[in-house]
């Protein structure tokens, strides 16, 4: 997340620190010299708004057909440059972030709320850059389809700014393509910025780290500290207010005051690594509360890659996950070949998920958060084995509401219940969700119960089982315990009917009809379904471009939302 201020103070205080640079260029050149692409590493995050512009409707939740087509572009151009791309994306809000995450949260609430009133008013898409928003979800879909379209993706087990950097350092990579000011601290690569990059022409804009230590008169290897003593993720900025005032002779500086007496602070320590008495000497200048102390070593060190293990995932839950299930899932996370939240439920029992877009006025509707939370649950319940039976084997599918029998899951031993009464303990029989919904701003984390899959009359199976085991029984299994999951009771017999790609639609759609009060369940939003999953499949990008815009209100977008 940076350091706030830097970025315009550099582009107000420092423009000779913003260097252009031709990307193709810059790619042509490596190749003459080296005989191989060169490999720029990419913050997908910070590239999401780049990637979906402007151009691209938003309101009704997303082109995708459309966005393909954008993130096509986006890498051919630069494989005619010459320029191998290597993408990271997000796969955790670590815990000492989490208040910013949530602030951020809250911003983007409001935002939506805005956006309501003004589809309320207009009664068209707002144009005004402030009003924009990105459709719910891209991270995800972008990363599926940057995979489907052969580019290299990972998914981090932490803030993807560390892990972009040091696999820029190991793999002696061009630079990074982001915005984020860590970037400059952590001094691997170049650092190309995101934001300028004209996706087209790519040309964009190099920060200069020597520039900006000239320009503030510090060495480059104190950058780690300037950025700790300004406030970064570690140690935030009202934690240093005695101490700015105190450099500031009793004044609250602004930023541009405030970065030059920081830097000649910390140029006093020279161009070496502080010592163990350095940080010691720092914590007393810095901080009056003693309980702050360490945290300057912390948040420096955190520049210094060598010193961290990149990929590791620890345990924070206790450990009812199978090994062989917790590797795979962990593999399947850093290769971007999973949903984040599967190896988050499993290793943190935590889940977050941004603001819903929807009009939290309006009661047509309820929440999504809400609504769709017992398919989660009986996802918890799968991954911690809540309801598993100590007997041999698993019977078959009840026909609850009318749906009919079929064969249940079978084949292994009985496994002990995680039982869900008495205590909550995420990681065992709960999962604890940062969700916004009407009326709920998760300032603390929701403790959320697993729901065993009761519907299975074996009870839930285990986990291992459903993953490894080949066998036809098995894909059987696997296809009824997706049922039993999204509380789906449509006879087997017609799900065998329905094409492969139509089951998820058709189920969800199941669900909601059943859980939807029907004055709320209009039939726009069945046709919704209809046409987004059926009908589009029959147009290509510039077909659907070209389609009239549909007359615009807040019912409308609240419907298709749920698409």
């Amino acid at each position: 997340m940076g350091v706030r201020g830097l970025q315009s103070y550099i582009e107000n205080h420092c423009p000779e620190a913003m260097v252009q640079v031709n990307l193709p260029t810059v790619g042509h050149r490596y190749y003459r010299q080296y005989r191989r692409e060169a490999v720029l590493v990419v913050d997908g995050m910070s590239c999401l708004r780049k990637l979906y512009h402007p151009g691209i409707p938003w309101i009704f939740g997303g082109q995708w057909k459309e966005y393909i087509r954008e993130l096509q572009h986006f890498l051919d151009s630069f494989k005619r440059a010459r320029i191998k791309l290597v993408f990271f994306f997000d796969g955790r809000v670590e815990k000492d972030k989490r208040a910013v995450w949530v602030q951020r949260r809250l911003a983007e609430r409001e935002k939506v709320a805005k956006i309501f009133e003004y589809v309320k008013l207009e009664g068209r898409e707002p144009q005004d850059d402030s009003l924009c928003m990105i459709p719910i979800n891209l991270s995800g879909f972008t990363v599926l389809a940057l995979k489907s379209l052969g580019a290299t993706v990972y998914c981090t087990t932490k803030e993807a700014d560390f892990e972009i950097s040091k696999y820029c350092g190991d793999h002696q990579c061009l630079g990074i393509l982001g915005q984020d000011t860590d970037y400059i601290f952590y001094n691997m690569g170049e650092y190309f910025s995101s934001q300028y990059l004209d996706t087209r022409s790519l040309i964009t804009v190099s920060y200069s780290r020597e520039v900006l230590c000239r320009k503030l008169r510090i060495p480059i290897s104190q950058l780690p500290l300037l950025a700790s003593l300004l406030g970064n993720d570690v140690i935030s900025r009202p934690d240093l207010a005695d101490f700015h005032q105190y450099l500031a002779k009793g004044r609250v500086p602004g930023f541009p005051r405030l970065i030059q007496i920081v830097a000649n602070y910390a140029a006093y320590f020279g161009d070496r690594l502080l010592s163990d008495k350095d940080f010691r000497d720092l914590d007393s200048d810095v901080f009056r509360d003693s309980s702050k102390f360490g945290l300057l070593r912390k948040s420096v060190r955190s520049y210094y890659l060598e010193e961290e293990t990149c990929h590791s995932v620890g345990w924070s839950t206790p450990q009812t996950i199978n090994q062989s299930v917790l590797e795979l899932a962990e593999q399947l996370h850093l290769n971007a070949e999973n949903v984040p939240s599967v190896l988050n439920i499993m290793v943190t029992a935590e889940v977050d998920s941004g603001v819903s877009f929807e009009d939290e006025s309006s009661p047509s509707l309820p929440s999504s958060a809400v609504l769709l939370r017992p398919i989660k649950q009986r996802q918890y319940g799968l991954t911690y084995g809540v309801g598993r039976r100590d007997r041999n084997g698993f019977g078959e599918l009840s026909s609850e509401k009318g749906g009919t029998s079929a064969p249940g899951v079978r084949g292994q031993r009985g496994y002990a219940t995680n039982d869900i009464r008495g205590e909550l303990i995420p990681g065992k029989n709960a999962v604890r969700e940062w969700r916004f919904h009407k009326g709920h701003t998760p300032h603390e984390p929701e403790i959320v119960p697993a729901l065993p899959l009761d519907r299975l009359q074996g009870g839930t199976p285990p986990l291992e089982y459903l993953w490894f085991d080949q066998s036809p029984q098995a894909d059987d299994d696997r296809l009824l315990t997706y049922l039993a999951c999204m509380d789906c009771t449509i006879s087997m017999a017609s799900i065998h009917q329905i094409p492969p790609e139509l089951l998820l639609p058709c189920s969800v759609l199941h669900y909601l009809v059943k859980h939807v009060d029907a004055a709320a369940f209009r039939d726009v939003l069945v046709n919704a379904f209809v046409a987004v999953n059926v009908c589009v499949s029959l147009y290509d990008a510039d077909r659907l471009y070209h389609l009239p815009d549909p007359l615009l209100s807040k019912d409308r977008v609240t419907d298709m939302k749920l698409r």
